[in-house]
């Protein structure tokens, strides 16, 4: 492949703004790491063999390549190199009627904003450019496209992603695969012997991602046994598919599970004292209730510092709410804290949720139990788990629960656009010396760690 500075960029002819930008920041990119400033040319240019096609080009058809644009996919896009040509284009199309300015939480969506995210990630996966990151860029003169690059981020692609093989105790982080402008939490746990454990689950809508992920790692696919499964708070991106297997009558006949791990509140906290009323919280409490009615499995309520264990697996809780906490939580902040140990292997630390009154708990009752090999950012990283919080850690590995939009704070305007607190997390590990590596997301599909 030819070097990178031996290109130039290509937009359409009548660019959305998003594509203008996308290729303003890929030009700024590869000048910052490469020191070339490519061109940017419009595609009524003729052709060349050596191009970055940012958009909607008319290069896509001569190259065979049909991506297709549908509302529903703004956050999808497509990466594929056809012979020294790169496409990065997205899979959105702009509101039909855009919506009326009266929210400053909506989005600028000019169908672009897939386009933004696939330059993102090819500066980030080729350029080897953690610009998001307090570290310097890398100097990469001949920085080059690798042969036969491809890198989708689509629904289909997620979940076709092949769940990794590996042997012995494992920790498997499950991405979001349906609603990709939000995030999950849903992990797997393995043992050695091949028994399984679940932590949350996610939206609803993974319920079948999920379901396939189990099967193939079940010992018998056709009866998927869960030995534990652990619940942090009432959010629908963490109970919705265990709700929603609770709520399908033949869900026992292919799936078992043994014993559920909650904290409750009174109904109260969750409808009336709490700063977030749920009108679900009553059905909600009574489908996780009724648990030993639908699956068969014995429903405990922790309490700090109780303790369970899976074969090699050591579970310990750190926290749970407090109903005299009520009036300061929202139900974020009601979550559980769980410490996993592994015999002769690595600690790891699910946040959960987690906000203010969690984290103030954790440093203030059981700093000293806090360190771990591995921790889950707290609240998808859009919390307030203190960096204060992940120094006691000491953690070497990071998981983020995030997705696209999140992660790079850009709801169609730019980076920094979505500050939900991501930014501020980020700094905190950056500060702490985290180096980017050790941040891990889950947009590139299922991710495993042997433990």
């Amino acid at each position: 492949m030819q070097p990178l500075s031996s290109y130039r960029i290509i937009t359409p002819a009548a660019p959305v703004r998003g594509e203008t930008r996308a290729a303003i920041f890929l030009q700024n990119a590869i000048r910052v790491v490469t020191g070339a400033m490519l061109p940017i040319c419009p595609d009524t240019d003729a052709p060349v063999a050596c191009e970055l096609c940012v958009g909607r080009t008319n290069r896509l058809a001569p190259d065979g390549l049909e991506v297709p644009a549908y509302l529903d996919g703004r956050d999808e896009f497509t990466l594929r190199l056809v012979g020294e040509r790169l496409h990065l284009c997205g899979h959105g199309v702009a509101e039909e009627e855009p919506f009326p300015a009266v929210s400053a939480y909506r989005y600028y969506d000019d169908g672009s904003f897939g386009t933004v995210s696939a330059v993102y990630r090819f500066v980030e996966d080729v350029l080897e450019y953690p610009f998001l990151h307090s570290v310097p860029a890398p100097v990469k003169p001949d920085c080059a496209i690798p042969e036969g690059y491809v890198s989708d981020y689509t629904r289909a692609v997620l979940r076709a992603c092949p769940v990794p093989e590996v042997e012995g105790t494992a920790l498997y982080m499950l991405p979001v695969t349906g609603q990709l402008n939000w995030n999950i939490m849903s992990f797997i746990l393995r043992t050695k012997s091949g028994k399984l454990v679940m932590i949350d689950g996610g939206h609803e809508g993974e319920r079948e991602y999920l379901l396939s992920v189990l099967r193939t790692l079940a010992p018998d696919p056709d009866h998927i046994r869960i030995e534990a499964w652990l619940m942090t708070h009432l959010h629908g991106d963490h109970f919705g598919a265990l709700v929603s297997l609770l709520k399908d009558e033949k869900a026992a006949e292919f799936l078992e599970v043994g014993d559920v791990y909650l904290n409750l509140l009174e109904e109260e906290f969750y409808t009336k004292l709490g700063r977030e009323p749920l009108s679900y919280a009553h059905d909600i409490r009574e489908a996780l209730l009724n648990l030993p009615q639908r699956l068969g499995a014995a429903v405990h309520i922790v309490d700090d510092d109780d303790t369970f264990d899976v074969d090699e697996l050591h579970f310990r809780v750190l926290h749970t709410p407090k109903m005299g906490d009520a009036a300061l939580m929202n139900t974020n902040d009601s979550s559980v804290v769980w410490q996993l140990k592994v015999d002769g292997g690595k600690t790891v630390l699910f946040l959960a949720d987690a906000e203010f009154v969690c984290n103030n708990d954790l440093l203030t009752r059981c700093r000293a139990d806090l360190a771990a090999d591995i921790v889950q950012v707290g609240h998808h990283g859009c919390g307030n788990v203190t960096g204060e919080v992940y120094a006691a850690t000491g953690a070497k590995l990071y998981l983020w629960t995030i997705g696209h939009k999140f992660w790079y704070s850009d709801r169609g305007d730019g980076l920094g656009t979505h500050n939900t607190g991501v930014i501020r997390t980020r700094a905190w590990l950056d500060e702490l010396g985290v180096p980017p590596e050790a941040n891990i997301r889950d947009d590139h599909g299922i991710r495993v760690f042997e433990l």
